[in-house]
């Protein structure tokens, strides 16, 4: 179910992680690599890290998310798993650069030197900020500033639930 309200709009679209791009140049995205991916046990070519020739999702979850990312180098291939992706691909512009990548519902995709097909930079574009699998905050606050009650609001994002009082 999405986090449409019947005939209201979307309350989720208010907030800022709705949907969301970050982009990092080839160089910056391969340092971004080989500076946190060896803290979460993604292993790096036995080479060095190499430059980037391209940068792929290989596999989805059941939900879109990514569950595999694979970053080819000029010295071998780098297999991020999903548990992982959001830790090691970190936000280049969130000022230092160490906060994780906001969610793994993203595509991602390589910007190349129309000339050359040299990779450079890659861009991610996402929705969402987590898991997947909660209500949206701000679609939440929306919903009740437009008086939906707690009870309308659990049931649009938890379809089929019922709540019980236990005291």
């Amino acid at each position: 179910m999405s986090h449409l309200d019947q005939g209201s709009g979307d309350y989720c679209a208010a907030s800022p992680q709705y949907r969301w791009r970050e982009e990092w140049t080839a160089e910056k995205f391969m340092a971004t690599i080989a500076r946190f991916a060896p803290a979460q046990s993604v292993a790096l070519p036995p080479g060095g890290i190499g430059e980037l020739v391209d940068a792929r999702v290989d596999a989805r979850s059941r939900s879109g998310r990514a569950w595999r990312v694979t970053v080819v180098t000029t010295t071998g291939e780098i297999t991020i798993p999903a548990y992982s992706i959001r830790q090691v691909l970190r936000r280049p512009a969130a000022g230092s650069g160490n906060a994780i990548l906001r969610s793994n519902l993203f595509k991602l995709g390589v910007r190349r030197d129309p000339a050359t097909r040299r990779a450079l930079a890659v861009v991610v574009s996402g929705a969402g900020s987590g898991h997947g699998v909660g209500l949206c905050q701000t679609g939440a606050l929306g919903m009740a500033r437009a008086g939906k009650t707690a009870e309308q609001i659990l049931a649009h994002y938890y379809p089929g639930i019922e709540l019980e009082r236990f005291y």
